[in-house]
């Protein structure tokens, strides 16, 4: 009995469903600027369209105003600019919205009170014929509600070229979202898009500006273009998204959980990315003191971070052969691991841990020297423990020519560790070499540094590599000896 009665239930409700389609009608807007949305005069056959009927925009310039709430079956602008002004008041779309030219809904409610039969409401915005076709929906608030978080998709550029804007702090709700290769998803004014399951991009752009917020359970997003800018504006995208080119500047935040980092900038003052879990990363700029919040941070051969004085914050940054670069902030352990390259930049620069520095015997540091007026510090500052092993590289920047009894303090440490079992040097030219040790300041911490010393003899030196060889050698035997600038 338990089977048949929900057999009948299901019969029914497909019964009606049909039923109220087929009744639906396809009613065209023919009032003047500024007419009354609610007055059936200014609609074709003389009558409103109820919930079952499409309403039709199809003439460029059209402008209807709400006198009050409405419900109807769909909503469709096909030609032209369309301006539907809510006036304060509540419009239902059963079926959703479509819109192939540009249509504008401000200054009210949305879907407040729509009813919960029926296939999912669709709001679809895209136009083969038409490049420039969009949605904009301006002070607006979607009602809060079980039908439009469970029912309610956004189609956006799926079929042609279409923008669907949020501005003036719009609220809108939904189940999902879809960017198509020519869409454009944007928010501005404090709006907000709040989905309760994924956001798919196959292309176009995303933009989240001036304090705005899109929340989704899930975000695959990496063939989209994604801008988050200004302070106060959120992408939250869930757990196992994707980024591909992104960028996050001016106070602009995103957060995830065990997200992809495909081509991702982060730049100034309190913009950064949270990454809960286990981070996976191709190429990532933090610049202007932008931060990456990660709880473990693992790359691979192929990642590469670029730091302008930027931050990561993270338990442990595993190298497993990835290239890190530039100047800045590490504040957990740092692992240079499987030929990893860490390198202070082209133009020299400082990379502080906080944590300990780990490097092993298939992995390289790699300092560029110059004029400290020009290029300022260029050394590793481990508030921890050094443990070193594999290559150290120096480069000298630019036309710089280190002259004798110039002392360059590369490592600072509280502890160092081991030795560097390689060298990679640049030739000094005649009567001079390089030669490494130890220092020790009063406050405890420890520092490994080069300094240019005279060759014992004034014939050409050997290469540079098997002086410093030599120069390890004396050292071992004659024990560690304390460099003076």
């Amino acid at each position: 009995m338990k089977t048949s009665n929900n057999s009948l239930l299901f019969s029914s409700i497909v019964f009606v469903a049909c039923a109220s389609t087929s009744q639906a009608a396809l009613i065209e807007w023919n009032g003047s600027e500024g007419s009354d949305f609610n007055n059936g005069a200014n609609w074709s056959g003389g009558a409103t369209p109820s919930v079952t009927d499409t309403a039709k925009f199809s003439t460029d310039g059209s402008h209807a105003v709400l006198s009050d709430n409405a419900s109807i079956g769909e909503l469709s602008a096909a030609e032209g600019a369309v301006t539907v002004d809510l006036n304060e008041n509540n419009l239902d779309a059963e079926r959703g919205v479509t819109v192939k030219s540009q249509l504008t809904i401000k200054n009210g409610k949305f879907n407040e009170t729509v009813g919960d039969s029926g296939p999912p409401k669709i709001i679809a915005v895209g136009n083969d014929d038409v490049t420039n076709s969009s949605l904009v929906f301006d002070n607006v608030s979607f009602g809060d509600n079980f039908v439009n978080q469970g029912s309610l998709q956004y189609e956006i550029g799926k079929d042609g070229a279409g923008a669907l804007r949020f501005e003036n702090g719009s609220s809108a709700w939904g189940q999902s979202a879809t960017i198509g290769k020519s869409g454009e998803l944007s928010l501005s004014g404090g709006s907000t898009l709040s989905l309760t399951n994924e956001l798919y991009g196959y292309g176009g752009r995303i933009a989240i500006k001036e304090g705005s917020r899109v929340t989704a359970t899930g975000a695959s997003v990496a063939n989209t273009n994604v801008l988050v800018d200004g302070e106060g504006s959120l992408f939250e995208m869930g757990p196992n998204g994707a980024l591909g080119t992104a960028k996050f500047q001016n106070g602009g935040k995103g957060q995830g959980w065990g997200v992809s980092l495909g081509d991702v900038t982060i730049d100034g003052a309190g913009s950064s990315f949270t990454s809960e879990g286990e981070s996976e990363v191709r190429k990532l700029e933090i610049r202007n003191h932008g931060e990456l919040i990660a709880d473990n941070l693992s790359l691979s051969r192929e990642s590469q971070i670029s730091l302008g004085e930027g931050k990561i914050s993270t338990s442990s940054l595993d190298m497993n052969g990835g290239a890190l670069s530039g100047s800045g902030e590490i504040k957990g352990n740092l692992n240079n691991t499987r030929g990893g390259v860490v390198s202070t930049g082209e133009f020299g620069g400082s990379i502080r841990v906080e944590g300990d520095y780990t490097q092993d015997e298939s992995s390289k540091l790699e300092i560029t020297l110059g004029d400290w007026s020009t290029l300022g510090g260029y050394e590793l500052n481990i508030d921890g423990v050094a443990n070193l092993d594999g290559v150290l590289q120096i480069n000298l920047w630019d036309e710089f020519k280190p002259r004798l009894h110039d002392f360059f303090t590369l490592i600072n440490a509280d502890k160092i560790n081991g030795m560097f079992s390689d060298f990679v040097l640049p030739d000094l030219g005649f009567g001079m070499h390089w030669d490494w040790g130890y220092r020790r300041s009063y406050a405890g911490v420890n520092s490994f540094g080069l300094r240019i010393v005279s060759s014992a003899s004034s014939k050409p030196v050997p290469e540079p590599y098997v002086f410093v060889l030599m120069a390890l050698s004396l050292a071992g035997m004659a024990g560690v000896r304390l460099l003076r600038k």
